[in-house]
Parts: structure tokens; C-alpha cells; sequence
């Protein structure tokens, strides 16, 4: 064989390959009796060859080269060799069917993204007993001989960074190490303190002899890897000569290992010291690992403990005496004050009176319940800290404050008037236009105001009532501050308002600014704090949870051609959603910095104070849909005041692809397809059941029937360890659909439009992942979006909540929002978004991958969604244990990191992570 520089090809005689080359497959023949081997990169087949004539079973020959590979077929014939075309990082195995992988002088000449290609594919081809010898060029050693240098080696290695690259992928790495003389020699390395056994040998007049020269330099390092069990330490001499290879007649090779004896002892104590010490080491990492697994389900346990201990807590409360005493006052004091405003209503306007009574027909006594038992079990006064953290600003834009008036009471006006002239910011200006007021003592206050002579208060006075819109375009229009802000005549804002708004243009320079806000009632008492999420366009097309404080740049205002009348009672949810069409540069600070008055008039005590509002919001959301997402675009009404529901176009061609991975358990298999073939109402899918390792009888017949009873029903055989991502993986390039659905085996289908709201979103060229909401048997939250940082790793916020729309400081869990993440036990997203973020990373094995694949999708710049109308039960873990192996917990822990550090944009930081519920950290803010 003749050396190219990349493989050895037939043009000389096997007596003349270089000796360490041979000396490689001969030490190789050790591992191979009664073995299925591999030999990458075979070049023209004469190692192959060498490795089936010493006892293997079989042996495939692989190389990237098809003239070498027909080379090495008609040069090499046995009935268990052969020779097949292939690469370094596309073996063409099956998975887990090789006992033994040899890739000698291979892995340098390619760059690290096929090196670590290759070592995927050596995991994936090898069984779990499955070694694999591998060597490589000491770069070291390598680079510095003369004339050892090879154009081809694209990348060498040092020894230490060939054992780590390794060691990433197998438990058990055992190096030895290669020298050339005229013979050569191959021996353990013991510590890598440059001891270790040595066999050499030197030519003379009767022969070969065993040398006692030492050279401390390796020039190939020479590995076995496990995963199973520790490899053994191999010590070989490999003699060659015309008349001698690996004689064991040799005296003179004897004579040399009885000289070597003793030292050979010392150096087997050393090295069996050495192994004690591994095996003690390895032993305390399994138990800390153990104790952090044990921990971690302590930790889970204790919250699942606390979240119970909460419920019979409640529970017991709810029964008690007392406790239905205070309910009847409190629910008897909800009748009366609706029937006094209903008296009102009827005396001002009978037909509106008429028409809420006969809404007392959808009426939802559950979400009356919870509302109720809520605002009975939880404090919700705030206690709101009066010092500020006030530091020199760069810049002080000026920020007008505009405040269209109606007969509004001095008393609430005067302290919303007063609010802002007490701000610690003081470049602002306060911009009223009363809009045809008739009620005196408003026309007094504000002439009164007029006279003070303050250059902040600019005062304009309609002769005739305009209305909402038309009175807030003029407003704006006499604003000069580059920053508008909107405060209703009835409110107030909190000291520190203005200069937390200045603060936001300073750091973040944004177009639109809101922030948290909380109720006050007549007494003056701050309650009902609203904690917000950062921006989340999904959610403001279910609610206008913006609400106040909101803040905009007057050009964007007079680019958006401000208030639109035929919105008015929505006119500021119109505004804020033609915002979002031209700007997603809008900032949340998370502080309360509002007061929203609780007065009959108001929709913050009363939301049916402006009836037409509901309306005028359903129409402003369904003109945004439309000159968003086009004509077919709508939105339609919910069982809720002021929540929406935003319906996206979707073609009937769309195909869904559903993919279930299962192990037997086909009972519960069987519930989740029959609810998925008789309740989904979007025909166009299909169903993949990945079958990893069932083994029961009844599973493979109900397979058969399932199967012959459905033609869009298809079962892949997934023979292979679990590995949640994998199965997934696998699944979806079986697939032919559009949109890709990951659903566990232990679901029932409850919404009929469930598939269709998972493809008309996922459709979306905004959307990564889609998820819904889950429910336990008892109707009671499984999953309603995931909380990165919750619980210390990632969790679901409102677990074990109701599922109904109720007051907390969050969100309700029936709106649509955008989320971080959602579970994987239904997940939807598009083909094309799964293959750009290259699917799920496959080195989660158990959980993880499905928060991870969100946080994918968010970087490459879409947004995730759930949506409260895709609604199924999940009976969680009645098909798996909860171990979770320690490689999870170490994925996620570097997936998560940035979003634990920085917390969860979907979530108010302000909001407790320690609760599933949403609670306040403190009730002092």
C-alpha cells in the first residue's frame, strides 16, 4: 500500500506499511472476536480485512471514497466482510446494532463541526456495551518531527483535548499511546505524569532485542471508550521482523518481560491505586448526584405538598360558619349595589336596564363564586413605599400630561390635578380641555385653576360637548412636550410617575410606555393592584391590558391620526392596537404608577358603567385583524366583559401532523386517539404513534386495528432507549403535515376547534410555538403557560388553580397571551419554524426540550403563544415515572440561564416565583 496523505491505497506490499499503522488493527483483533465491528474510514480495506480474520462476526468497512470502497471489494473477500460508502458523520448503520466502532488516523483530517458529528454517530450507532478504539496524532508530539507534518490533518489535537472531546460523549475513557522505532510498541499511560510502562525494542546483528532507551514523547494517542463498563488497561508488544510477528517463541521478548517484571508490579500497584481512587471518586459524584436528584424531588414535593396543605386550608375556611356569615354580607352587598345601579340605569335609560337583565341569562355563578371567595380570602390593600430611587437623569424630555374633562366632581378632580402638580419630575406640563362641561362646580374649579397663573397648566374650554375622541384630539394637539401621557379627570398618578417615565426614554429610548397600576376607592384605600407583563401583542388582542399609565411620543400619535370617534369607550384600545401596527418599540415598567378611581361611573368599579365600550373594543379589534392579517381575519365575542377573541385565516388545505410517542399503556392510547377522531372539527391531519419499545401483546394488535381502522393513522417503530427529544424528532421527519403537533399519549381532546386554533396561529409568520390549556380530571389548571425561573427551574403558572376567569394581581388564565414557553405534552408549531431551529435538542433526554425549543424560537425572533381555547386533559403521569435524569437538570440549567437571570418578560417581577399562583413577592411596593 502506497500513503496519499489521507488513506492507504494497493500499490505496495502489506510487509512494508508503516509499522504503527498495523501495529493499530493488530491491537484492535483484541476486541473483536464474535463482534459486529465497524471500520471508519477504510481506505482500501486491508485493516478491515485483517480485524475479519481474527474472530469477528462481521465486519463493515466504511469510506467516504466509492473508489476505495471497490477497491477494497475486490482486493479483501470474506463472508463476513464488506465494504459499504459512507461518512464520518452519516454512518450507514442502524442505531445501537455495533459492538465494536475502529477509526484509526481519521477524525484530524476533518473540521470540529464533523468531529463532533462523528462522535453523535458513534453514540447512536454503538450498543450500550459498545466500544469504540480511536486514535489520533499527539499534536504535541506530532508537529514537532520532521516530515510528520500532513497537509491533510485539517484539526490535530492536544492529548488532554482529545480525552475531554471524548469524555463529552462516553463515561469510560482509558488512553494508551503509540511510538515508532523500527519496531513498534504500544502501552498504557499511567496518570499522565509522564511515568509509564514501556516496551521497546532495537534492531542488531542476531535480531530484535528489547531496548532500554526511553522516550517520554507519545506520537499517537490511542483511546477505548465505553459506556458500559470501564475499560481495562491493555499492554501489547507488537515485534515485527521478517521471521517474527508477535512471536510468543521469542526468548528475547521473554527474557524482556522477565527484566520488566517487578517494575511491571510497582507500576500495576500505582496503577491499581490509581483505579481505586477513580472508582471511589466516581462513586461520591453518583451519590451527589443522587442526593441532588433526591433533593430536587423533595423541592417539588414540598411545593405540591404546600399547594395542598393551601386547598384544605381553603377548604376548611369555606365551611366554616364564620366564613359563610362574611360570604352572605359580602354577596348581598355585590345584589344591592347592582340593583341600586340598576334602578339608576332604568330611571336614566330603560332600554339599556332591559338589555343587562336579560344578560343575567349567561350569567356564570362559578366565576361569581371565585371572584367573590378571592376577594374574601386575600388582602388586597397595598402598603406603597414613599421614597423613591430619584438619581440625575441625562436627559429631561418634557412630558405633557393631557386630561379631557366632563362634568366631573371637583373632589376627584382636584386630586388628579393635584397628582400630577405634586410629581418629583418637574419638566412636565398639564394640558386640560374641558369638553362642554355643564355642571358648575367643575366650570368653577377649572376657571379657579386658570387663575393661578402656573405656566405648567395650559386650559382650553369647549362651549359644546364633543365627545371623547374629538376632545382628546384636541387635547394632544395643544400638548408641547415631545412625550404625551393619558390621565382620566377622575384618577391620579403617583408621585414618582413622571420621573419613572423620563427614567424608561433615557435607558430604553421606546415609542410607547406603560406601566402597573392599582384601584382607590372613595376612601383613598390602594387595592386590586394589576401587575403587567412586558409587550405582548397576543394578549392585547384578547384584552386592553395596557390600560394606564399610558405614555406615547406625540409623532407617533399624529402618525397613528390620533383618536378615532367611531371607537369612542375604546377609543384608547383603537389607539394603542394602530400603535402596534406601527411600532414594537413600546416599553413596560414595572411599577405601580396609576390610580384608577373606583366611582359608580367608572368601569373600574363598574363594567357596565359604559356599555357601549364592549362593543366599540369587539369593532376596533376586528378592523385591526383585518388590515393586519387581511379580510378573513375577524374577531369575535367571549362569555367575558372587555376580552376578546382575535381568529386568524386559515386554508383548508393546512395539514396537521400529530405526533404521540407511546410504550404500551394502549388503553390510554386508545381514549387519546378516539377523542382526537371524534371531537376535531379541522379534518386535514393525520396521526404518527411512535412506538418505543411497546412489548405488550394487546398493544401490537390494537396497532393493527387502529391502524386498518384509520387511513390517517400510522405507527413508526422507535426502537431505540426513551428519549422524549429523539421520538419527537423522529416523528416529525415521518411527517407530512404543515403544522406539527407533539401530544402525549395521556390527553383527551375537550375543545372540538382545539387543532383548528393550533394551525391558524401556528400559521402566523409572527408565531414559534403554540400551546393550550390543560386540565387535571378535576377541571382544575394543569398547564396555562410556563413561568421560566418559577420554582428555581421553569414551571406552570396557575397549576391547580380553577379554570375560570377570575381576579388576581396577573392575568386571567382564559385570556390568549404570549408566553415564554408552553409544555410539551401539546405543543404546535409550523414545519418551517421547527426546521429552522433545527427541532428539539436531543441531549434532553426526559423534560426540558420543549421550554428549550421555545427559547429557540423566541431568539431567532418569533413569539410563543398560549391560547386558553385550545383546552384538553392532560392525566399527567400515568405513563412515566418522575425520575429526571442529572443531564436534564444540566440542559436546562444553560437554556434557562438567561431568562432565570433576567427574569421572565411574560411575567411581572414583582409576582412571587415561589407560587404557581399569582401572589404579590410584598405587599409593600
Amino acid at each position: 500500500m502506497e500513503f496519499t496523505g489521507e488513506r492507504f491505497v494497493s500499490t505496495l506490499n502489506e510487509a512494508v506499511i508503516s509499522y504503527e499503522h498495523w501495529h493499530r488493527y493488530l491491537f484492535a483483533t483484541a476486541f473483536v472476536k464474535d463482534k459486529v465491528v465497524v471500520d471508519i474510514a477504510s481506505g482500501d480495506g486491508y485493516g478491515s480485512h485483517l480485524l475479519a480474520d481474527s474472530g469477528a462476526r462481521r465486519v463493515i468497512g466504511i469510506d467516504v471514497d466509492p473508489e476505495a470502497v471497490d477497491n477494497a471489494r475486490s482486493v479483501h473477500c470474506r463472508p463476513n466482510l464488506e465494504y459499504i460508502n459512507g461518512s464520518i458523520a452519516a454512518i450507514p448503520v442502524a442505531s445501537a446494532s455495533i459492538d465494536t466502532l475502529v477509526s484509526f488516523e481519521t477524525i484530524e483530517h476533518v473540521d470540529s463541526d464533523l468531529q463532533e458529528a462523528f462522535l453523535k454517530e458513534a453514540g447512536r450507532v454503538l450498543t450500550p456495551e459498545g466500544t469504540l478504539i480511536i486514535s489520533t496524532p499527539d499534536k504535541r508530539t506530532y508537529s514537532d518531527i520532521p516530515g510528520y507534518q500532513n497537509a491533510f490533518h485539517v484539526k490535530e489535537f492536544y492529548v488532554d483535548e482529545f480525552l475531554d472531546f471524548l469524555r463529552s460523549r462516553f463515561r469510560y475513557v482509558e488512553l494508551l499511546g503509540q511510538k515508532v522505532f523500527s519496531g513498534s510498541y504500544i502501552w498504557p499511560e499511567a496518570g499522565g505524569d509522564g511515568r509509564f510502562t514501556e516496551y521497546a525494542i532495537r534492531p542488531t546483528e542476531n535480531g530484535f532485542v528489547p531496548s532500554e532507551e526511553t522516550t517520554k514523547k507519545m506520537v499517537y494517542a490511542l483511546t477505548l471508550c465505553s459506556n458500559f463498563a470501564p475499560v481495562p488497561s491493555y499492554a501489547s508488544l507488537l515485534v515485527d521482523s521478517e521471521d517474527l510477528i508477535l512471536g510468543q517463541k521469542d526468548e528475547m521478548i521473554a527474557a524482556g518481560f522477565e527484566q520488566l517484571a517487578l517494575k511491571d508490579a510497582h507500576i500495576a500497584l500505582k496503577d491499581e491505586h490509581i483505579v481505586l481512587k477513580d472508582r471511589q471518586i466516581r462513586a461520591q459524584d453518583e451519590v451527589i448526584a443522587r442526593k441532588e436528584q433526591e433533593y430536587e424531588k423533595l423541592r417539588q414535593y414540598l411545593l405540591d405538598s404546600q399547594h395542598h396543605i393551601e386547598k384544605l386550608e381553603d377548604r376548611l375556611r369555606r365551611r366554616s360558619v364564620k366564613y359563610r356569615a362574611r360570604q352572605g354580607r359580602v354577596v348581598l352587598r355585590q345584589i344591592c349595589h347592582a340593583t341600586r345601579d340598576l334602578a339608576r340605569l332604568a330611571r336614566r335609560d330603560p332600554g339599556a336596564a332591559a338589555r343587562r337583565l336579560a344578560r343575567l341569562r349567561s350569567f356564570r355563578p362559578k366565576a361569581f363564586w371565585e371572584k367573590i371567595n378571592f376577594a374574601m380570602l386575600h388582602n388586597t390593600q397595598l402598603s406603597l413605599c414613599e421614597v423613591y430611587d430619584c438619581p440625575p437623569l441625562d436627559q429631561t424630555p418634557r412630558i405633557s400630561v393631557v386630561m379631557p374633562v366632563y362634568n366631573v366632581a371637583v373632589k376627584w378632580l382636584s386630586r388628579a390635578v393635584d397628582s400630577v402638580l405634586g410629581q418629583a419630575y418637574d419638566n412636565f406640563e398639564l394640558v386640560i380641555v374641558d369638553d362642554g362641561s355643564t355642571r358648575a362646580e367643575t366650570l368653577d374649579y377649572l376657571r379657579q385653576l386658570e387663575g393661578r397663573g402656573d405656566s405648567r397648566i395650559i386650559i382650553q374650554m369647549n362651549t359644546e360637548n364633543k365627545g371623547i375622541s374629538a376632545a382628546s384630539n384636541q387635547v394632544v394637539a395643544l400638548a408641547t412636550g415631545a412625550y404625551v401621557a393619558l390621565l382620566d379627570n377622575d384618577d391620579e398618578l403617583r408621585k414618582n410617575a413622571l420621573y419613572e417615565v423620563a427614567r424608561a426614554i433615557n435607558e430604553h429610548g421606546p415609542d410607547v410606555i406603560y406601566s402597573d397600576e392599582a384601584k382607590v376607592d372613595v376612601h383613598g384605600s390602594i387595592k386590586f393592584p394589576f401587575l403587567k407583563p412586558d409587550w405582548s401583542p397576543d394578549l392585547l388582542r384578547s384584552q386592553m391590558y395596557i390600560c394606564h399609565l399610558l405614555v406615547f411620543k406625540k409623532s407617533l400619535f399624529n402618525q397613528a391620526k390620533g383618536f378615532d370617534s367611531r371607537f369612542d369607550g375604546s377609543q384608547d384600545y383603537d389607539l394603542m392596537l394602530r400603535f402596534s401596527e406601527l411600532t414594537t418599540r413600546i416599553h413596560h415598567i414595572p411599577k405601580i404608577l396609576y390610580f384608577w378611581r373606583e366611582i359608580a361611573s367608572s368601569t373600574a368599579l363598574n363594567p357596565d358603567a359604559k356599555p357601549l365600550s364592549q362593543s366599540a373594543g369587539l369593532n376596533a379589534l376586528d378592523q385591526h385583524l383585518k388590515r393586519v392579517y387581511g379580510p378573513d381575519a375577524h374577531a369575535d365575542k367571549t362569555p367575558y366583559r372587555f376580552v376578546y377573541d382575535a381568529r386568524y385565516p386559515l386554508s383548508g388545505n393546512v395539514k396537521a401532523s400529530i405526533i404521540i410517542p407511546t410504550r404500551d399503556h394502549s388503553e390510554l392510547l386508545a381514549d387519546c386517539i378516539h377523542s382526537i377522531m371524534t371531537k376535531t372539527d379541522h379534518a386535514n391531519f393525520e396521526v404518527l404513534i411512535m412506538d418505543n419499545n411497546s412489548r405488550e401483546e394487546k398493544t401490537r394488535k390494537w396497532f393493527i386495528s387502529v391502524t386498518e381502522q384509520h387511513d390517517n393513522v400510522r405507527v413508526i417503530d422507535a426502537f431505540y432507549p426513551f428519549n422524549w427529544s429523539k421520538l419527537n424528532n423522529h416523528g416529525a421527519r415521518h411527517a407530512t403535515g404543515d403544522i406539527l403537533v407533539f401530544l402525549n399519549n395521556d390527553t383527551l381532546v375537550i375543545s372540538p376547534d382545539w387543532l383548528t386554533r393550533i394551525c391558524e396561529n401556528a400559521s402566523r409568520p409572527d408565531i414559534g410555538v403554540v400551546g393550550g390549556l390543560m386540565l387535571y380530571e378535576d377541571d382544575t389548571i394543569q398547564h396555562a403557560g410556563v413561568v421560566v425561573g418559577m420554582g428555581g427551574w421553569a414551571d406552570h403558572v396557575f397549576k391547580n388553580c380553577p379554570s375560570a376567569h377570575f381576579f388576581h394581581p396577573f392575568l386571567s388564565p382564559m385570556l390568549t397571551r404570549n408566553v415564554l414557553a408552553v409544555t410539551g405534552a401539546c405543543l404546535g408549531i409550523s414545519r418551517k419554524v421547527f426546521e429552522e431551529i433545527s427541532g428539539f435538542d436531543e441531549d434532553f433526554i426526559v423534560c426540558g426540550s420543549d421550554v428549550a425549543i421555545a427559547l429557540k424560537a423566541l431568539e431567532k425572533g418569533y413569539v410563543n403563544l398560549y391560547s386558553p381555547y385550545v383546552k384538553l386533559y392532560h392525566l399527567e403521569s400515568k405513563t412515566r415515572t418522575s425520575y429526571i435524569p442529572d443531564v436534564d437538570f444540566e440542559m436546562s440549567r444553560k437554556a434557562y440561564a438567561k431568562w432565570i437571570q433576567h427574569g421572565d418578560p411574560y411575567y411581572n417581577p414583582n409576582l412571587s416565583l415561589e407560587s404557581l399562583t399569582p401572589v404579590l413577592k410584598d405587599k409593600k411596593m
